[in-house]
């Protein structure tokens, strides 16, 4: 078996061409059969070879690796590996001109009757190329010796269509605690997936960017549709007690004021910029350390054979994700009312209209104790614990029940 290097800049020089290919729809995936560390040459014997295909739609594809002899298929079988180990074997990138390489795309392993399967657990990206490289070596004493494999595949753009837009960020309201746990960015269409920690920004008053305010995962919290990101603040720097806080300080000061801005180079899942930049300008008030009361909020009372909505007032701003999840309605029965939730007025209000009209009787709104406040408190325990103090068990998830009734 044998591999050549490739001339320097050819691997890029090919990339360039495939997205300029793709952006002009020719092709389902253009493959570069060729390595960035080394491309196959024509030889005697099975070579193992890394393939993109197509499962159930074009944004939705798997990679597979054929040619792999019987002996290590078996062996593959055999392994009781994570996904740190496979990923040693067979790992697929998002390709880009630095030499520092994103985090391995995560998704399920499959070995099958003939080949290896990787299908990734999120769509990939049209536009994008994606870096699938295959290292015989992790099998070890059945690895034949042979170098690894790596190959670039472009996904072609689908029709153009409008760029995406910031449409909202949670918390709403102008002013917000110094201890200010996360953030909800809401686009008008899925993004893509990769830069979200270097499009995003936290300025103060006198214009200057504040350094890591931010909790950076390898794994950016998008919720299913790519839709919504969710920005952690990091809580070294908002827990008293922790090295981060005593040596920059928390991120946010009270009586400060602060601009969060994304940048307009940020991509969408069809590789366009945004459509604009966004800021969204607020004031830091005191730290918030106390836990959500649900005996302090207000409910309304709806009215019998209508579907005027139930209305509950909270006295201090709640999480507007969990609000949408961890709040329900009940019958007396203690069967689930269905219906639609609305959040707003700063998260502050939340409503609730029936899909049917209300019937007289007695129902009961329904809260998860793990509703958090802006700040992490939640209705079952303080974000703000003692940190030298061992905590040796978890609060228990307990339901809670606000009684009302409907009057015929």
């Amino acid at each position: 078996m044998a591999y050549q290097l490739m001339p320097p800049g050819v691997a890029r020089i090919l990339a360039d061409a495939c997205h300029a290919l793709c952006s002009k729809g020719l092709g389902f995936y253009l493959i570069l059969a060729c390595s960035l560390a080394g491309a196959e040459q024509p030889g005697k014997g099975t070579k193992p070879a890394v393939r993109i295909m197509r499962a159930g739609s074009a944004t939705s594809p798997r990679f597979e690796v054929r040619g792999l002899s019987a002996a290590q298929l078996k062996s593959l079988r055999l392994r009781d590996w994570q996904h740190e180990d496979w990923v040693k074997l067979l790992g697929v990138y998002v390709h880009r001109k630095s030499t520092q390489r994103l985090p391995a795309i995560y998704g399920d392993y499959t070995v099958a009757t003939d080949r290896l399967i990787f299908e990734p657990a999120f769509p990939l990206k049209p536009g994008l190329t994606y870096h699938a490289s295959f290292h015989p070596q992790a099998l070890g004493a059945v690895s034949s010796g042979r170098s690894r494999v790596e190959q670039l595949f472009t996904l072609p753009r689908g029709p153009s269509r409008p760029a995406a837009a910031v449409v909202q960020v949670y918390p709403s309201g102008p002013v917000l605690p110094e201890n200010q746990l996360k953030f909800y960015i809401h686009f008008s269409q899925p993004m893509s997936r990769g830069e979200a920690y270097s499009r995003i920004h936290l300025v103060d008053q006198a214009g200057k960017t504040i350094p890591f305010p931010f909790l950076e995962l390898a794994e950016e919290l998008w919720d299913p549709d790519g839709t919504r990101f969710t920005l952690l603040f990091d809580p070294g720097r908002i827990k008293r007690g922790l090295k981060p806080r005593e040596e920059v300080g928390p991120a946010l000061l009270e009586g400060g004021s602060y601009t969060l801005q994304v940048d307009r180079a940020w991509r969408d899942a069809s590789g366009q910029p945004l459509k604009v930049a966004f800021t969204k300008k607020f004031k830091v008030t005191a730290p918030d350390n106390e836990q959500p009361d649900p005996r302090q909020w207000k409910l309304s009372k709806p009215v019998a054979n209508s579907r005027t909505p139930l209305e509950v007032r909270f006295n201090e701003p709640l999480d507007h994700a969990m609000l949408h999840r961890v709040l329900g309605i009940s019958n007396s029965r203690g069967m689930p009312v269905p219906g639609k939730i609305t959040v707003d007025q700063h998260e502050t209000r939340w409503s609730f209209q029936p899909s049917t009209s209300w019937q007289a009787g007695d129902y009961q709104l329904v809260v998860n104790s793990e509703l958090e406040d802006r700040s992490g408190n939640s209705i079952g325990r303080k974000f703000e614990i003692d940190v030298f103090r061992k905590v040796d068990k978890q609060i228990a998830r307990r339901t809670i029940h606000l009684p009302f009734s409907v009057a015929p």
